[in-house]
């Protein structure tokens, strides 16, 4: 659905005014940004964290059939209702918008090589990068040259370079630890029960459960675990 949308917090009246050409997934953003504190929006993330959720509502201004109109429209509501959070005035871009020191700082490594997968790198960068790599791992590479991890996975793509993963001793050992309590779980028994908990069918593990109902044996474990049905059954431990 393409239109103008407004974020308002009842609390204070104060209100948000953006525009999408998909506002039900750009209304599902804006709250998962602000739920993980990582909305672009200072000002609508500072009063989040100190009214709550509960206090937005989000509600549409206008729909439109096309999107040709769709920033005239958004700059008409931001003119009509001057919204509080809205940090630039203008409708569709960015300016007089002020960046924190941190925030340019980080754009500005982006831009220059480090955290940009479609960095360009010399032949001469390149070669040496390519031998660091018997010795070092790829993150360790992308540190101390300051090159995206990505621009190295598709360097060793492009010069055919046969990476052989590596492994910490840490990792090594961890790895060839013994897993008792997967062990458990794999062997212990379960019962297909029906709603007054009456036992239907037997099963020697999970796993068996799980072919028996064309399911994966951890979909069984978590449906135990959580109490719900699983492939419209439900299961218990007999032991």
């Amino acid at each position: 659905m393409i239109g103008i949308y407004l974020i308002k917090n009842i609390s204070n009246q104060k209100r948000y005014i953006g525009s999408s050409l998909n506002v039900d997934q750009r209304r599902r953003r804006h709250f998962k940004d602000l739920r993980k504190n990582a909305h672009g929006n200072r000002l609508l993330q500072r009063a989040y964290n100190k009214y709550g959720e509960k206090t937005f509502k989000f509600s549409l201004l206008e729909i439109l059939i096309t999107p040709q109109n769709l920033i005239e429209r958004e700059q008409y509501w931001i003119n009509s209702f001057n919204p509080e959070y809205n940090i630039s005035p203008t409708a569709g871009n960015s300016l007089g918008v002020k960046h924190r020191p941190e925030a340019i700082e980080k754009n500005r490594k982006r831009n220059s090589g480090f955290g940009n997968g479609n960095a360009k790198i010399t032949k001469e960068l390149a070669d040496e990068i390519i031998k660091e790599l018997d010795i070092k791992t790829p993150p360790q590479v992308s540190e101390k040259y300051g090159v995206h991890l990505t621009t190295i996975f598709r360097l060793i793509k492009r010069m055919g370079y046969k990476y052989t993963r590596k492994y910490s001793e840490e990792a090594i050992k961890k790895m060839k630890s013994p897993r008792p309590n997967a062990k458990i779980a794999n062997k212990r028994k379960v019962a297909m029960v029906d709603k007054s908990g009456k036992i239907i069918k037997k099963y020697e593990s999970c796993r068996q459960a799980g072919k028996d109902i064309n399911r994966v044996s951890s979909g069984i474990t978590q449906s135990i675990k959580d109490n719900y049905l699983c492939g419209g059954h439900k299961f218990i431990y007999l032991e």
